[in-house]
């Protein structure tokens, strides 16, 4: 058992909740104009100490969650592998004897500091606004504040700074690579002022200026984090360097400067934070551009169900002797309407699936630079083997219980246009025009599309109108919406409508599940409470906040259909 296995969770604080790793809390909010902050209470916080509350502002195009970090996997984007803010901040409470050392990440809407200044009125008043808001959140006596930041963090430090004189209760800045911005005419009295009274001011910074990405310089003739550090050895009167083979180092009565040189011209701009740029940062025994000391406190990804990685992971296996599909689809020609119904769901939900139907795929939506992750079904839902399976049409009302029973969801109009436009096969629509309601019908129609398939794997679409949520539905209960088969021009045959009763269902139609959780920007949501937040709505749906986000069986039906589960 580790460390981290037997630590007793604290009391839980007003507001707060229980995080799933650590034994820690956290409380996350959104301000009227869009920043967003998060609070984390260490396990062992304990209201009657003092507290020290360490605030990290995020760098460009990083969100919170990526600069808190998780353990790297594959598919995962590299932002969460390079700073492990949370990891570091873990190592250096667990450091902290004699106080509370709470951690508070803060984020601009548009994961740009510099951009967010530009665009907001008195953006430094604002800033020292932002800050007492998050503090009035943290419980207990907040005695001491940190303030530190990396890349274009540094312009939140900057307009907090900027803003008056550094309030006593501060007692350290850190800038990580994030000085750019550095003015002496505008940052040096009152920073002058605060060391005086005995403030810290640290800032780590490379040799940047000849750096190329792509062929090209990063760095301008008069900016970089180098140039900005000449700046403030200049301002402060710092003198020579202490030079070793890899840095120059300054320190003075509240000043602690580092500068690596970087005669191979490698960008080191993340490195010199995920390399213990924090800690070594923080006055603690670790060695700055050494070995992760804080590998044993990072977690594991959170971000993405993992049942959404690998498979409906709710779905019992197949048995050996299950039905085949061909057989399947001689049964369902002799069964009644309900029957078939039944039959279906009660197939399904045993397990009897062909494999290549059980993995989920990946797809994507944007709003306002903004990346949704949803996980589908690569195809409609199907009954048997991979050798011998069969698409089945379906009534939305058995497509829900499904759902409901094996954690997701069906789309919107815009879900299904998505998954269109990113699916691996995209097919010619084949339409029938005879006992279109039949069995018949739908072998025949399974039959021509794995014709036209010709045995090419991954995600398809072209082949089905989708059940669909909509608020066409508001007020129809007993009514199915359906939505698409896309021609290879992208037009639909069929614009959404709510013509057909529930229980109607042709050849052409088809349910397609979607997982219920989704990732948006690297925070997990339920795809039903995005599809009806007043907020979030354009990332699933292009008809406003839904209020129907499900199909309900009908009072006639549903004992029939659950009694089976």
């Amino acid at each position: 058992m580790t460390l981290l296995s037997v630590v007793a969770m604290a009391v839980l604080q007003p507001r707060f909740r229980y995080s799933e790793h650590f034994g820690e809390q956290h409380l996350k909010r959104k301000t009227a104009d869009e920043v967003r902050y998060r609070i984390d209470l260490p396990a062992d916080f304990d209201s009657g100490r003092p507290t020290e509350v360490l605030f990290f502002a995020t760098p460009n195009g990083n969100t919170i969650e990526q600069s808190l970090g998780c353990q790297p996997r594959e598919g995962l984007d590299w932002h969460y592998d390079i700073q492990h803010i949370a990891a570091q901040w873990r190592t250096y409470s667990r450091s902290i004897k004699d106080r509370n050392v709470v951690l508070a990440t803060v984020q601009a809407v548009s994961t740009s500091w510099p951009a967010w200044r530009r665009d907001t009125d008195q953006p430094n008043g604002r800033i020292r606004e932002l800050v007492g808001e998050v503090l009035r959140f943290v419980p207990g006596d907040n005695e001491t504040l940190v303030l530190s930041a990396h890349s274009g963090g540094g312009s939140f430090l900057h307009g907090y700074i900027e803003a008056g004189p550094i309030p006593d209760p501060v007692r350290r800045i850190i800038f990580l690579d994030a000085n750019y911005s550095f003015s002496a005419d505008t940052h040096l009295e009152p920073l002058k002022a605060w060391i005086g009274r005995g403030g810290q001011f640290v800032s780590y910074a490379y040799d940047d200026r000849n750096i190329e990405l792509d062929g090209k310089k990063v760095v301008g003739p008069t900016g970089g984090t180098w140039r900005a550090t000449q700046r403030i050895v200049d301002a402060f009167n710092l003198g020579s360097p202490a030079e070793s083979d890899q840095r120059l180092a300054w320190s003075a009565k509240g000043l602690e400067l580092k500068a690596e040189k970087n005669p191979e011209n490698k960008i080191l701009h993340t490195r010199l934070v995920e390399e213990n740029g924090l800690l070594a940062a923080l006055g603690g025994r670790w060695e700055y551009r050494g070995r992760r000391a804080y590998s044993e406190f990072i977690q594991p990804s959170p971000l993405v169900p993992l049942e959404a990685q690998k498979s409906l992971g709710a779905l019992p296996p197949r048995e050996p002797d299950a039905i085949g599909g061909n057989e399947f689809m001689k049964l369902l020609a002799y069964l009644d309407r309900d029957d078939q119904q039944k039959q279906i769901l009660k197939e399904i939900l045993a397990g009897n699936v062909p494999a290549h139907m059980r993995q989920l795929h990946a797809f994507q939506t944007r709003w306002e630079g903004k990346l949704m992750t949803f996980w589908a079904l690569p195809d409609y839902l199907a009954v048997g083997s991979d050798d011998d399976w069969m698409r089945i049409p379906m009534q939305p009302k058995t497509a829900q219980v499904i759902a409901d029973s094996l954690g997701c969801i069906l789309p919107t109009r815009r879900l299904v246009d998505a998954i269109y436009e990113q699916a691996d096969v995209r097919l010619e629509p084949q339409p029938l025009t005879k006992e279109r309601e039949s069995v018949f019908a739908f072998f025949q129609s399974h039959q021509l599309i794995e014709k036209q398939r010709a045995g090419r794997a991954g995600s398809i679409a072209g082949i089905k109108k989708d059940y669909v949520v909509t608020n066409q539905l508001v007020g129809r209960s007993d009514r199915e919406a359906i939505y698409g088969w896309h021609w290879l021009t992208g037009d639909q045959i069929q614009p959404i409508t709510t013509v057909h009763v529930d229980w109607y269902v042709d050849y052409s139609h088809g349910a397609r599940l979607i997982h219920q959780m989704v990732d948006i920007d690297g925070e997990l949501h339920k795809l039903s409470v995005v599809m009806a937040n007043k907020e979030l709505w354009p990332f699933a749906t292009d008809e406003g906040p839904l209020k129907v986000t499900r199909y309900a069986p009908s009072a006639s039906s549903s004992s029939s259909l659950l009694s089976v589960q």
